[in-house]
Formats: structure tokens, C-alpha cells, sequence
């Protein structure tokens, strides 16, 4: 009867760790390894703890001695615990931030390696579908597509930053530049300034440039010009004047003394 009691006994506690753990983990489970995708958890698996995970079932995980991996829906680690830390991009992407050496890389939504940690930064461009990458302390940064992780721009430019049209404005030596949506240089970077008129069909351009005056001292003037969207010259930069006024498509234009229109809606450039 006393065995029959301790059998009893052993059966109702494994029943009770079994419950436990189901009631744990019913409805929350995403494949065979994490318990609430989102949040920390654990599994029976001893070589490792489970973190977050992704809406693809793909999970970050830990060893015990702190390093962390990406492991698979099916608890198969898919890479060598040997990253600082691992993080899931909040730029909706579902790519994991990784971090070693104290550079940063990213694998993909189901956790292959797309861009290799050899960054000290890697930075998403709001509604562009791009990284800006940044490889060390100097200003040099570059841009690099967030599915693929294809270095679309290698990291040659001080700055880059979206425009309106989907072109990009570069600057290097504190010059202003413009790549199109194909990242091809249309506008080299030897402008003071540069800026899209409405209608986003034309570039207003705006260079200092430096002569030698009556005096025999170097003087510097301001000449402004435009271009079309393809970077073709259609007001030589020769003006001493040109408007950049966002509201309206008339563009106010002095050159050699005398007054145009330029209307950024056509291309025309007409005389007072």
C-alpha cells in the first residue's frame, strides 16, 4: 500500500510540473522554442535562454556565459554565440541588430547575416527602405538597402539625406551634391547650397565662387543657376540672383543686371 501511495504521489507531481508548464505556455508558443514572442522567456533547452522574438518565429538567444545567437522556430541556432548583444529593429523590418566588438552588423527576419558587424553605426532612414551606415570615427557615411543589405552608396560622403523627389543630397568638404533614386552622381558636390523647387522637377544651385578684384585680393561672390531632375544645366550658374521661395512654382531670376521668371513648372525661363 505504501508503494502504491509513493507511485500515486510521483504520478500526481508529474501530472501538476506538466499542467504548470502547458497552462505556462498554452497559446503563446511560436514553433518549438519561445513562449511569448516579445518578450523574455525560457525553454527546457539548458544550453541557452530565450529573448525576443519576431513575428517570424526567429528568436534571439543566450549561453550562459552571456553571448548571444539567433535561433530558429525549431530551436535550431542559426549562428555562432559569439555577439555582445542582439536586438529586433523597431524600424519595421523585423531585421535583428547585431553587436560585436563594438561594431554593429544585421542579419535578416529569419536571421541570416546580411550585413557583417564592421559598423560603428548603422542607422535607418525614415520611409526610405535604407540604412545609413557609418564604419568609424571619421564623418564618412554611406547607405546600405535594408532587405538585402546591398551597399547602395559606399561610405564616401560627410552627409546624406532624402529628398523630396526620392534623390539624395550628399555633401563632402562642405559641398553640396545629388544622387538620384538610382544613386548615380547627376550633381557633383561643389555646391554651397542645393534645393528642389515646388513641383520637384528642378534644382535651384548655389555656388560661392572667389576671383581676384581690381586690388589684386582674393573676393568671393555668389552665383546661382538650375538644373533639371536629371542634373542637366538649364539656367547656367552665372546669376546673381534666383529665388527660392517654396510657395509658388514663379521663381524671381537676375542675371547680367536683368530680371526673369522662371517658372519651375515648365522650364521656361521668360524675360520682364
Amino acid at each position: 500500500m505504501k508503494v502504491c501511495r509513493q507511485k500515486r504521489c510521483k504520478n500526481v507531481k508529474n501530472f501538476l510540473s506538466k499542467f504548470i508548464i502547458l497552462t505556462f505556455c498554452a497559446g503563446l508558443c511560436t514553433g518549438a522554442i519561445c513562449c511569448n514572442a516579445g518578450a523574455e522567456a525560457t525553454t527546457l533547452n539548458k544550453e541557452y535562454k530565450i529573448f525576443k522574438c519576431n513575428e517570424e518565429g526567429t528568436c534571439i538567444v543566450r549561453n550562459k556565459v552571456l553571448k548571444s545567437s539567433i535561433a530558429d522556430k525549431d530551436a535550431n541556432v542559426l549562428l555562432p554565440f559569439e555577439y555582445s548583444s542582439i536586438s529586433i529593429a523597431t524600424d519595421g523590418s523585423n531585421n535583428f541588430i547585431l553587436r560585436k566588438d563594438n561594431k554593429t552588423g544585421i542579419a535578416d527576419k529569419n536571421g541570416k547575416i546580411i550585413i557583417p558587424c564592421e559598423y560603428l553605426l548603422i542607422i535607418h532612414l525614415k520611409n526610405t527602405g535604407k540604412y545609413k551606415i557609418k564604419p568609424d570615427w571619421s564623418e564618412n557615411v554611406g547607405l546600405a538597402d535594408m532587405k538585402t543589405g546591398h551597399i547602395d552608396v559606399p561610405p564616401v560622403y560627410q552627409y546624406i539625406a532624402p529628398m523630396q523627389n526620392g534623390a539624395y543630397l550628399v555633401e563632402n568638404n562642405d559641398k553640396q551634391g545629388v544622387l538620384n533614386e538610382n544613386f548615380k552622381l547627376i550633381i557633383p558636390a561643389e555646391y554651397y547650397f542645393i534645393m528642389l523647387f515646388p513641383g520637384h522637377k528642378y534644382y535651384r544651385l548655389h555656388k560661392v565662387v572667389t576671383f581676384t578684384n581690381q586690388e589684386g585680393l582674393p573676393q568671393t561672390q555668389d552665383k546661382y543657376g538650375i538644373s533639371d531632375i536629371n542634373g542637366n544645366i538649364v539656367v547656367p550658374v552665372e546669376c546673381s540672383w534666383i529665388d527660392k521661395n517654396l510657395s509658388s512654382y514663379k521663381q524671381k531670376v537676375i542675371k547680367d543686371g536683368k530680371n526673369y521668371i522662371f517658372d519651375a513648372k515648365t522650364g521656361v525661363l521668360q524675360k520682364v
